[in-house]
């Protein structure tokens, strides 16, 4: 029989030291794929028949990847191709008929489209003619919600006089530039093209024009970063460009990368510690704090009333997303989808009219429940059991966790609030993948137990996959399966709706 009191130690945090740098073992800041199995009955059955009917049950999103790159940054582990006008206008031609072929086998399927998302790779690599086209496209051939947000992420080194013009005319209505760090130096080692004042130039152009929310991304952790070069960033951010939104997120080196190499064979940087991500991290939330920048989410600061995610909200929480381009990914309630891995493969299968899907992965039931508390912890910054939707088989959960829960309020990572709430403390907000992956794990024993497997072996792969004595960190949570890493939203090394390259992978800038 299974020692539960044993095992719940085992997804404890540290008791000892600082818990903003050691409440657990290792800091990650990727969900890993979620559980499910792939299913085996032929998946233009399944989605022909499931689709046009589960597609709608929630929020819909459509997601667009764009698979080029003028250069392939060091620290990216997506796959790409080297952006060539030949190619791109022959991708630009395929999206088209696929956009018309996935309407066509919705039959008619009339659920408002909340948001449209170009992500890539670069999508700014397209031209502003094709990317109004593919626009009026989706326009014609579904129905695209009167206050649809559609976002258009690119590199800074996209956006040339007048194409801002055109963009906001074919219909984008939010702008999502790939920063990273200002700094030229650590720009150019990790593959990046535009200088400091270049990007400057370029985010105050798209502003200017006045036509949409304006967000980027900022990176800590990267190669040669410092504490100074990281408060020049966030200056820069706050005070000198005029931006809406702007998101901090820790680098992920992952294998396969050049960085990756640079930092464990080459040795020609240092990686960068726990302890320096955390002085990162606080840093950057107290300097958004006394800014007086208003935060949106976990890792997300809006500077003004204009900014509103919908798309990053909705996948989230795991919302519907249907997949347009190669390598991309989606979701419909209980399945994942990942789309053809070649372009070839992609090209032939559009020729055939069929839906180029790769693979189509069947979720458990509590891929929704998990998705929920996923949101909720990065929307709220902690979370509440009896607030989350399909809560229906996870009842009890405080009394169930109480002992877990208290040892993490002792430590530091989180503390009870009224009403049912946990919130996460600074600690527990860097630390807070850890913490979801964590409740995850062991909620899923749990409810293993519940069903009658009571007689799991201290082995039980939960209990392995979180703990060891303290904590692994090989748990399944993101909302998105097989898709894509980038856990909640758009960033590097999370964009969920991105197949990684030929290693374990998918696309992000």
């Amino acid at each position: 029989m299974m020692d539960l009191d044993k095992i719940m130690e085992s997804f404890y945090a540290c008791a000892e030291g600082n818990p903003l740098y050691n409440a657990f073992p290792e800091k990650k800041g990727v969900h890993p794929f979620s559980s499910g199995e792939e299913v085996t009955e032929p998946y233009h059955e399944i989605w022909n028949k499931k689709a046009p009917i589960e597609i709608g049950k929630k929020d819909t999103t459509i997601y667009i990847h764009v698979p080029f790159c003028r250069t392939k940054c060091t620290y990216c582990p997506f796959y790409f191709k080297k952006s060539s006008e030949e190619e791109i206008n022959k991708y630009f031609t395929y999206l088209k008929k696929e956009i018309e072929i996935t309407a066509k086998s919705l039959c008619d399927n009339n659920t408002p489209i909340r948001a449209v998302y170009f992500g890539g790779g670069t999508p700014t690599d397209l031209s502003s003619k094709q990317i109004k086209e593919i626009i009026a496209s989706l326009k014609s051939n579904f129905n695209i919600a009167p206050d649809c947000e559609i976002t258009l992420e690119g590199r800074v080194i996209g956006y040339k006089d007048g194409m801002i013009d055109e963009y906001l005319e074919g219909g984008v209505s939010r702008f999502s530039l790939g920063v990273q760090t200002f700094n030229t130096d650590i720009r150019r080692s990790t593959g990046r093209l535009a200088s400091r004042e270049e990007i400057i130039y370029t985010l105050n152009s798209i502003k200017r024009a006045n036509g949409a929310p304006l967000v980027i991304d900022l990176i800590y952790g990267l190669p040669n970063q410092t504490m100074e070069t990281w408060k020049e960033d966030l200056n820069i951010a706050t005070n000198y460009v005029d931006i809406d939104g702007v998101d901090l997120y820790q680098l992920n080196v992952i294998p396969n990368t050049v960085l990756f190499d640079q930092i464990h064979n080459a040795k020609k940087f240092s990686p960068t510690t726990t302890q320096q991500k955390a002085d990162f991290f606080k840093y950057g939330k107290d300097f958004m704090a006394q800014n007086l920048v208003r935060r949106q989410s976990l890792k997300h600061w809006g500077y003004s009333n204009r900014e509103r995610g919908v798309y990053n909200t909705l996948t989230r929480y795991g919302r519907d997303c249907i997949p347009l381009g190669n390598r991309s990914g989606g979701k419909f309630t209980g399945y994942s989808i990942s789309q053809a891995g070649s372009m070839e493969d992609y090209y032939s299968m559009i020729d055939r009219g069929i839906k180029p899907i790769n693979t189509l992965t069947k979720l458990p039931e509590s891929d929704n429940f998990f998705s929920e508390l996923s949101g909720q912890i990065d929307d709220y910054v902690g979370f509440n059991f009896n607030r989350l939707k399909y809560n229906e088989n996870f009842q009890n959960m405080d009394k169930k966790l109480s002992r877990l829960l208290t040892q993490w309020e002792e430590v530091g990572i989180i503390s009870k609030g009224d009403f049912g709430w946990y919130k996460l403390t600074e600690s527990g907000q860097f630390w807070a993948l850890n913490i979801y992956q964590k409740l995850k794990g062991f909620i899923s024993m749990l409810k293993e137990m519940e069903n009658g497997n009571s007689k799991m072996k201290s082995e039980h792969p939960h209990a392995k996959m979180m703990g060891g004595h303290s904590h692994g960190e090989k748990m399944g949570g993101h909302p998105h399966a097989k898709m894509g890493g980038h856990p909640h939203g758009e960033k590097i090394n999370e964009h969920p709706h991105a197949k990684m390259g030929e290693n374990p992978n998918k696309g992000k800038m």
